[in-house]
């Protein structure tokens, strides 16, 4: 067997891993978001790959029947609760995911805000998946650790594809 055919298997064999372990994280995500309906419940989904909060949202809502509401942050945002508030209006979402945090370009500061505000994020009654990058959650657990203490703990999403 050459070296392009054992790296080819064993790219396949990862790719079959990390799609595996996506696919465990999906469910992780539909079991937390369906415990948590008509409550508040932060979540948070690490990713690497931008198309992971698409993709996972769309086979929620194909495999596990979830209605998810979409929230994309402007680079221009400067809180995150308000933006959650004027998003949804008087309705109640079943779910709401909310992307684009990487891209804000005062993070520091929506995260400390979120920090501050924290119990008045109760007031929701829906789960809140936050889709985060590694780097957004070590900026939250040093500038937001009240807030992210609201989330047990993060469902890791991979990226799917070989560079």
């Amino acid at each position: 067997m050459s070296r392009g055919e054992i790296k080819a298997m064993t790219e396949k064999h990862t790719l079959e891993e990390v799609s595996a372990e996506n696919e465990r994280s999906l469910k992780t995500l539909a079991r937390a978001l369906a415990y948590s309906r008509g409550e508040f419940a932060l979540i948070l989904a690490r990713y690497s790959d931008k198309r992971s909060p698409v993709l996972s949202r769309q086979k929620l809502q194909e495999q596990y029947n979830i209605a998810i509401r979409e929230l994309i942050l402007k680079p221009s945002a400067k809180t995150l609760l308000f933006n959650i508030q004027a998003e949804i209006g008087e309705e109640t979402p079943e779910a709401l995911m909310v992307l684009g945090l990487e891209s804000v370009i005062e993070l520091d500061e929506v995260l400390r805000h979120s920090n501050r505000v924290r119990d008045q994020f109760r007031n929701l009654s829906f789960p809140l998946v936050l889709w985060v990058t590694e780097e957004v959650l070590q900026k939250m657990i040093w500038l937001a650790p009240d807030f992210k203490s609201f989330a047990t703990r993060s469902i890791q999403f991979q990226k799917e594809t070989c560079e």
